[in-house]
């Protein structure tokens, strides 16, 4: 918010700080430098920050975004920033502009069919992401399909 009131430069403003620990970050991993601010409200699990970064902030975020940050809510185990995230307009219009393919590699990931990825989530946030994917309109359709289409591979 200290950003937005200083009209700074919000791309820059909101990365990985240039420090020597995070400079690393910033070169090793681009998602990660450039989800600091969402990543600092989710390992704080602060709801509010995360709507107001991912919402009041949506041109900075795209569906490159949506994936990492919706895994790191899952490993976090941050049930609240999971409903948060799904259920804004953002990450609905993010997830609309998407293409079929990605579509489907978003919602296996986040659906975790994908066995590896099961084991590191818990119950409870399994669970919230099948709920808000299978209920919200813009996610069910698909959703439903990936969900079935896995259980038929698996017979």
């Amino acid at each position: 918010m200290f950003a937005v009131k200083l009209k700074s430069h919000l791309r820059i403003a909101l990365r990985a700080p240039p420090i020597a620990s995070f400079s690393r970050v910033q070169e090793s991993d681009p998602a990660q430098a450039e989800t600091f601010s969402l990543l600092l409200a989710i390992n704080n699990k602060n709801a509010n920050m995360l709507k107001f970064l991912w919402s009041d902030l949506r041109l900075l975020w795209d569906a490159f975004h949506l994936t990492y940050v919706v895994s790191e809510l899952a490993s976090q185990r941050f049930v609240e920033g999971i409903r948060v995230l799904l259920r804004s307009q953002t990450s609905h219009e993010i997830y609309m502009s998407m293409h079929a393919v990605e579509k489907l590699k978003f919602l296996r990931a986040a659906l975790a069919t994908d066995k590896r990825k099961q084991r590191r989530w818990s119950l409870e946030v399994k669970e919230a992401l099948k709920e808000e994917l299978t209920g919200q309109h813009p996610y069910a359709t698909v959703s439903l399909f990936v969900l079935l289409n896995d259980m038929s591979q698996t017979d």
